[in-house]
């Protein structure tokens, strides 16, 4: 009986420990798979999405995709290899999490949200043959195309289009054409359609041309910036010649092997994109193909210094070596093993932290990328316990005239003669709101400038805490635009003009780069309308309402009168008024010129992200060579909204001269856009080009910047 009970209960254990084996484990292992990306993190059921990553495998096999607990079957897979799946979203799929189970394991999960099915957007559901040479009779597959061709179009990538006589029919859910001569890349087409004058564009679907270089893997899948990337396909040719890899914009140099089907290629310092592609020196292109790049591996860090030491509590201390990386990201410093939390500079060679109240005399080590540094000692010392002591400060950044808490002890139960200092700078009798033995607050002085502040009783100094004072424009960086005569418009393009002489007869303040994401979250409490997600990319799908919200909320928060009132639709302008608000046209196109006079204020390559060089994509602000007037990104990049109401007929009833138009009053259905995208070919991203947009409409390729008077 006893050894019937003992087996019995051995038998349950192990059921039970490998029950608790076999359990899901939001951990991923080193070796399980990992995804990295998703070519975008919504769709409708049946959209394709790529899952970019690690460890998925060379081969199904029995792994499988999963959205919310609905699994894709095999004819949703598309593609599967170690660092890549494509996928279409499953029929009973619903929002919330995504992973991949590969060899038993399951992947990390990420946010991917079930779009409902639009009744109007086009969307291709397949390319038959998705290989094919020039010329071969292409069916697309999908729906939404529209019933006749009208005026939409196919784009191949590199922003080729097929000619009228490439196409032989085209329906509601298929279109028949011949795959064009001129295409000169792999990679993703997409079908765009006009409804209701408006331009709508279909997801992107791949395609491979055959005989072109064609990249199917790379190795590794994570590379730093410096370090070798090996790329394997096909036809990359047998040697290299004039053929090249190109990094996003940026070109591979040095090359340890070429060959037909294997590049070995050193990733440039310079790197910003996640893409490469190759480029024959026939012209054809590759497919590009997703890498994750780091910044170079750096050695670990050094501290050579470390002032004051001794050091108080409380007290900032500086610590100047190499190798800390130029932002703190998730490194830390460490005094005697407590981990420091308040930090006021970070760069490559020095870093400003408060010592914790809780520190103790020891080591300091700095931990960069999971490195250590040596271990630099410091002596720590309490502060005397009647000296003004500075706990935190309520807040970290401050504009001139803002109260401010400062939190402590022994500040003294009333002001008397002491006071408070602002780098050098005393506040006056006037800016002080309350004094008490632990709490102060104070108005920031006239003419503070940013670093520590410090409280004076008797003869004791408090120690120091660091407050950022801000400008008075902080938010958006500004660029002065003077006041002149320029010729606007195009005298070769119809739509474009007439050519006429403008005077813009006042100087004004214009946005140096197109508003970022991060500074939409900023005024906007955290909103992200983005498609890209990036926060120094500009922020787009952004209708022209919410843009005058923005321009408001700016003006407010840095204490500018608001020129816009807002009534739903109904919207009226304060031109008097000196916060900020969106360009006039007129004033769009006299800053983007700059004084010129040709189709561009210089080189288009230099100076604007066009579908010749983005890699249909758009970039950080800033990338590109500015304008004479020291504006970014006034070609290309992204479509920026202006004030007007876009009327073709507009300028040709206009006088010339003309002073300051505005536009049109009322009675169109679109607003003007103006400066082309990188989806936009160099000719529609040139000074004179003249667009409109629905001002409820809202696109990925579509931002602003920002005017006030000065």
């Amino acid at each position: 009986m006893k050894k019937t009970i003992l087996s019995f209960l051995l038998v349950s254990c192990l059921f039970f420990l490998f029950s608790s084996c076999g359990e899901d484990n939001t951990t991923t292992p080193e070796t399980g798979p990992t995804i990295i990306t998703l070519s975008k993190n919504h769709g409708e059921i049946g959209a394709i999405i790529d899952i970019n990553g690690k460890n998925f495998g060379a081969a199904q096999g029995s792994g499988y995709v999963e959205f919310t607990g609905a699994r894709a079957n095999s004819t949703d897979i598309m593609l599967w290899s170690d660092v890549k799946i494509t996928v279409k979203v499953p029929t009973n799929s619903k929002t919330g999490k995504l992973l991949v189970n590969a060899n038993g394991k399951n992947s990390n999960q990420v946010d991917f949200t079930v779009d409902t099915a639009a009744t109007s957007v086009p969307y291709i559901d397949n390319i038959n043959p998705s290989s094919f040479s020039l010329g071969t009779k292409l069916e697309i597959n999908g729906r939404n195309f529209g019933a006749t061709r009208m005026n939409s179009f196919v784009e191949f990538a590199r922003g080729e289009r097929p000619s009228i006589n490439d196409y032989e029919s085209w329906s509601d859910v298929k279109i028949v054409l011949s795959a064009p001569s001129t295409i000169t890349a792999s990679g993703k087409l997409f079908i765009s359609i006009e409804i209701d004058s408006i331009w709508v564009k279909s997801n992107e679907v791949e395609y491979k041309i055959n005989g072109f270089p064609d990249i199917s893997s790379v190795a590794p899948d994570t590379v730093h910036q410096g370090e070798e990337l090996t790329i394997n396909g096909s036809s990359f040719g047998s040697t290299k010649g004039t053929s090249n890899v190109y990094f996003g914009g940026f070109l591979g140099t040095e090359y340890s092997l070429w060959s037909d089907s294997k590049i070995i290629v050193k990733v440039p310092l310079n790197v910003i994109s996640d893409t490469i592609d190759v480029r024959r020196a026939d012209g054809k292109r590759s497919n590009k193909y997703y890498v994750k790049i780091l910044p170079p591996e750096l050695p670990p860090p050094v501290i050579n210094t470390i002032s004051p030491n001794p050091a108080t509590n409380g007290e900032n201390i500086t610590i100047t070596g190499d190798y800390f990386g130029s932002t703190m990201a998730n490194s830390n410093v460490k005094i005697n093993g407590v981990i420091c939390t308040e930090y006021t500079a970070w760069t490559n060679t020095e870093i400003k932290v408060k010592v914790p109240a809780n520190a103790t005399s020891g080591s300091v080590i700095v931990t960069v990328n999971n490195k250590e540094s040596n271990a630099y000692n410091i002596t720590v010392q309490p502060p005397a316990p009647d000296d003004p002591f500075i706990d935190y400060i309520d807040v970290q950044s401050a504009n001139e005239g803002q109260s401010i808490g400062i939190n402590g002890s022994y500040f003294g139960d009333t002001i008397g003669n002491s006071y408070v200092e602002f780098n050098g700078i005393n506040a006056q009798s006037s800016d002080y709101v309350s004094w008490s033995d632990t709490r102060i607050v104070v108005k920031v002085p006239v003419g503070a400038t940013s670093g520590l502040v410090k409280i004076h009783v008797d003869s004791k100094i408090s120690n120091g805490v660091n407050l950022n004072i801000l400008e008075k424009n902080y938010i958006i960086q500004t660029v002065l635009v003077p006041s002149g005569t320029f010729n606007m418009g195009s005298a070769s393009i119809e739509e474009d003009g007439p050519q006429h002489e403008v005077t813009i007869s006042y100087p004004f303040y214009m946005g140096k780069y197109e508003v970022s994401l991060l500074e939409w979250k900023t005024v906007m409490d955290g909103s992200d309308p983005s498609y890209s997600k990036i926060d120094k990319n500009p922020v787009e799908q952004v209708d022209w309402y919410r843009v005058l919200e923005f321009c408001n909320r700016l003006s407010v928060i840095v204490g500018l009168d608001t020129c816009y009132t807002i009534n739903g639709t109904e919207v009226t302008c304060n031109w008097d008024a000196n916060g900020f608000r969106l360009p006039t046209e007129a004033e769009w196109e006299y800053a983007c010129r700059a004084g010129t006079t040709t189709n561009f204020a210089g080189n288009i390559d230099q100076m604007g992200w066009t579908s010749d060089n983005s890699g249909n994509k758009v970039y950080n602000v800033g990338l590109k060579v500015p304008n004479d007037f020291g504006l970014y990104d006034m070609h290309g990049n992204i479509l920026e909204w202006c004030w007007d109401w876009f009327d073709l007929e507009y300028y040709k009833t206009r006088p010339s001269p003309d002073v300051d138009p505005r536009g049109p009053s009322s009675g169109f259905p679109e607003k003007v856009v103006r400066g082309g995208s990188f989806s936009d070919t160099p000719a529609e991203c040139a000074s004179a080009k003249r667009d409109g947009r629905s001002p409820e409409d809202l696109a990925n390729n579509r931002g602003f910047r920002v005017v006030r008077k000065k």
